[in-house]
Order: structure tokens, then sequence, then C-alpha cells
């Protein structure tokens, strides 16, 4: 089979509106944050401080595990009628990686951005999460 054939044949459309919902949930928490810690200096200058320790590279990774797997539970909520498996799951991957190169070009101030950080924490985020879609063939 042709392998471009393949690629028509996954779910692109659903997979995309899922990245964008999960990436306007991140943008709504990430602006959140950033209101609340700004109206207190203290709290402002502790996290900026985090962040720029070594800790910060952790906390960044968390964060984009997160997303992977925040993007995982909304495909499985929001979109029934799409059945995950590898593919799937690598073509969320790289809907969310779109979403989120789209978003740093949004003039707002973020903790997730394109990086390799990014790259491995939404695909760790995803495929722990999904291991049941991914294990079953």
């Amino acid at each position: 089979m042709n392998p471009f054939q393949r690629l028509k044949q996954l779910p692109w459309l659903p997979l995309l509106q899922v990245s964008a919902i999960t990436i306007l949930c991140v943008v709504i928490l990430e602006t959140a944050l950033f209101t609340g810690l700004q109206q207190v200096p203290e709290l402002w200058n502790g996290f900026i401080r985090l962040l720029s320790s070594v800790l910060g590279v952790v906390i960044l990774g968390a964060i984009a595990y997160g997303v992977g797997a925040l993007g995982l539970l909304l495909l499985e909520r929001l979109q029934a009628t799409v059945r995950p498996n590898a593919s799937v799951l690598w073509t969320l991957i790289a809907c969310l990686l779109l979403m989120v190169w789209l978003k740093t070009l949004l003039p707002l101030n973020g903790l997730i951005g394109l990086d390799s950080l990014s790259l491995v924490g939404i695909t760790l985020g995803v495929f722990t999460t999904g291991r049941r879609y991914w294990r079953r063939y």
C-alpha cells in the first residue's frame, strides 16, 4: 500500500480539533497562572527563580507531558468515533506540535514552546497515557 494513502486515511480533522482545544486550555491556564502570579511580586520572583534553576527543566518537561496526556484524554472524551492506535497517537503528536507552533506565533507569554523538551514531553505524555492503545497490536 502507498504510504501516502495511509496518511490520507488518518483522522486529521478530528485530531486537529482536539489539538486546538488542548492548546486553548493550555493558553487559558498559562494566562491565569501568569496573571495571578504577577499580582503578588514575591510569588512572581520566586516563580522566575524556580524556572531559571535546574528544576525548571523538570517543570517544563512535566508541563509538556501534561499537554500530551490532556490531548489524549480529550481525544478519548470528545472524539469517540476515532479509534486510537499507534498511527493515530503519532498523528496526535504531530497535530499537538503544530498547534504549539501556531501558539508560539501569537504574542503570548507561555511555558510551553516548540523545542526538544516539548517534543519529548508531549510524546511521553501521549504514549504513556495511551499505552493501552499502542500495545494492542
